[in-house]
């Protein structure tokens, strides 16, 4: 198995953590589609359209099955953790 990327969790509050992730903007919606369909596990924003940076909401709690679906939709959904917190999201 090769070496996956992993989205490091931001702690937003005691009851969420966010995922920041480069998106090709082609595939922003895609991404959205997926984590409707694992229902609870997580909830993609959009925070950047031109950058494709998006977050994925979500609890300590479903922190690791939300990595887990960004595993295994990778081939259908490019992504790469962001390097830092964007500034969007301050």
């Amino acid at each position: 198995m090769k070496n996956l990327p992993t989205p490091i969790p931001v702690p937003i509050d005691a009851t969420t953590v966010a995922f920041y992730l480069e998106v090709p903007r082609s595939h922003v919606v895609l991404l959205t589609v997926y984590f409707e369909l694992y229902d609870g596990v997580g909830t993609v924003r959009t925070l950047d359209k031109e950058g494709a940076v998006v977050c994925v909401l979500t609890t300590p709690s479903q922190a690791q099955d939300c990595v887990n679906v960004l595993h295994a939709i990778r081939e259908q959904v490019s992504w790469e953790p962001c390097s830092e917190t964007p500034k969007s999201a301050l």
